[in-house]
């Protein structure tokens, strides 16, 4: 490993470090931090926090980390707010079930059955720069808490898989 891959994995391990000791320290999650914190261990361009309820069939958006603009435009095309939305059961979120922390999606068009209409993910996919897309899933023994949602840029390789796993337990942990 360079030395840039060194400096950069230490960074991360920081990060990550800084995390526990917040929670620990913390009687309430910020969200906000949470996403923020997991857009920078993997390097994407969006990431979301998603809440499961208890049965597992519905979802809510608790965290975006995204430029506001962005956050605005994506709401004005879809024609509802994002922060906050509450989704029913998709298709992709069937990955839920999958023994697997990380599911990976290629394309919008992959994920987007059923959440989106089919005309506009073309336009999602240029106007936003959007490549590969990562579920994280959030599990606490057998129960599933919620996932990360993270979207790569056109192009941008995921990295750090099993920082953002070892991530994505903590959070869990704290639940």
């Amino acid at each position: 490993m360079d030395i840039t891959g060194k400096k950069e994995e230490k960074q991360i391990l920081e990060k990550i470090v800084a995390a526990s000791e917040e929670f620990l320290q913390s009687a309430e999650l910020n969200y906000q931090k949470i996403t923020d914190t997991i857009l920078d261990i993997c390097g994407a361009k969006y990431a979301a926090f998603n809440l499961y309820d208890d049965d597992g069939s519905r979802f809510t958006t608790v965290a975006i980390s995204a430029p506001q603009g962005i956050i605005k435009k994506a709401s004005s095309i879809l024609g509802f707010g994002l922060l906050g939305k509450k989704w029913g059961h998709a298709p992709a979120h069937a990955a839920k079930k999958r023994p697997d922390t990380l599911t990976r999606f290629l394309t919008l068009a992959e994920l987007a059955k059923d959440m989106f209409p089919k005309h506009l993910v073309p336009l999602f996919e240029k106007v936003f720069g959007i490549g590969e897309m990562i579920f994280v899933k959030i599990q606490k023994e057998d129960t599933i808490i919620g996932d990360f949602s993270l979207v790569m840029a056109k192009d941008k390789e995921f990295k750090n898989e099993g920082y953002v796993e070892i991530y994505a337990r903590q959070v869990a942990l704290q639940q």
